[in-house]
């Protein structure tokens, strides 16, 4: 699987992105609060349909903006697909919405369509932890790979 193409509206601190990572590996480089977490953060919502660092949704939203938009391009063995999700602000929180190809799915079906495994130094908690965040990880990484599961 490779991400063609990324782009954001609204979503932290960017207002309008859109980013084509090159062939091969890809390293990402700036400046603290340049946003290359939040790329990353962006991909992994796309994978996971959560966030990895917001502990609330509507945190994903861009200050004073309504809604938020994560949209991307992959390419897989079986074709080109495209994988979304925009987030609204309702109230105090947020709303999400799923898109497959342009289309509304649930979490679910939604799962699945760009798989990434995330690790960030509070993950290390996962070695020294209690075997909760183990099943945590494993069930993440598992629910990707099997709708079923």
């Amino acid at each position: 699987m490779r991400v063609e193409s990324l782009e954001l509206a609204n979503f932290r601190n960017y207002a309008a992105l859109r980013f084509e990572p090159p062939e091969g590996a890809c390293i990402l480089v700036g400046r603290n609060a340049q946003g290359k977490s939040n790329v990353l953060e962006a991909l992994a919502l796309l994978a996971l349909g959560k966030s990895f660092r917001a502990v609330r949704e509507s945190d994903l939203i861009r200050l004073d903006a309504p809604a938020a938009s994560v949209t991307a391009r992959v390419r897989t063995r079986a074709g080109s697909a495209t994988a979304g999700c925009v987030i609204t602000r309702a109230g105090e929180g947020a709303r999400k919405r799923f898109l497959r190809d342009g289309r509304s799915v649930s979490y679910g079906n939604f799962l699945g369509g760009i798989m990434a495994v995330t690790f960030v130094p509070a993950d290390l908690a996962l070695v020294t932890g209690p075997a909760s965040l183990r099943r945590r990880l494993l069930n993440a990484a598992l629910s990707q790979i099997d709708r079923g599961y």
